[in-house]
């Protein structure tokens, strides 16, 4: 008995972190550099963009007026087209406290909607600089 308890721990230590905890369908779709871009203003147009990636557990946000965070994150909820996540270990613009993002997922149009601003498209590796 000891044996196959030892086994069966051996095995378990061995196993991936992906093997223990799976990614669901939104949180495989998330992955990757997202970019929504505009303008504001009527006459003096005033450009801007937000940049969110998303990499196994990890998160940059970078944009323009000047906004820079990174941290952790982990899916807390996760619905038929929506996730949210919870957002910790943050170092960046807006303090270090963790806090919960909620993505909107829109599959048919290749979308995020992102702390309800929408259309953010997944940046291609040719897009990348």
């Amino acid at each position: 008995m000891k044996i196959v308890t030892t086994l069966f721990l051996f095995l378990a230590i061995s196993c991936s972190a992906e093997l223990l905890n799976p990614k669901t369908e939104n949180e495989k779709f998330i992955q990757g550099k997202w970019h929504l871009s505009g303008t504001t203003g009527d006459d003096d147009k005033i450009a801007w963009f937000l940049e969110w990636e998303f990499n196994d557990g990890n998160f940059t946000q970078n944009g323009y007026p000047p906004i820079r965070k990174k941290g952790k994150h982990k899916v807390i909820k996760d619905e038929e087209n929506s996730l949210t996540l919870k957002l910790f270990e943050q170092k960046g613009t807006w303090g270090e406290a963790a806090s919960d993002l909620k993505i909107i997922v829109d599959r048919k149009n290749n979308t995020l909607s992102i702390q309800r601003k929408s259309g953010f498209k997944k940046v291609t590796n040719e897009e990348r600089t």
